[in-house]
């Protein structure tokens, strides 16, 4: 797999893709509750909206 320039196409999330990992970092001035929810957000909307089938 190339590694620079365009790889959108090798790591696009499509219904073939079997796992994806979301990365949730922190910075100064967001609380670790906050970032906490925005990672459990965005799981459910995963869930919601990538569904197979």
């Amino acid at each position: 797999m190339e590694i620079w320039g365009r790889t959108s196409d090798n790591t696009k999330v499509t219904d073939r893709t079997e796992s994806i990992y979301i990365l949730s970092c922190g910075v100064p001035g967001i609380e670790m509750e906050q970032l906490r929810r925005a990672s459990l957000l965005t799981k459910e909307y995963f869930e919601k909206f990538c569904k197979r089938g």
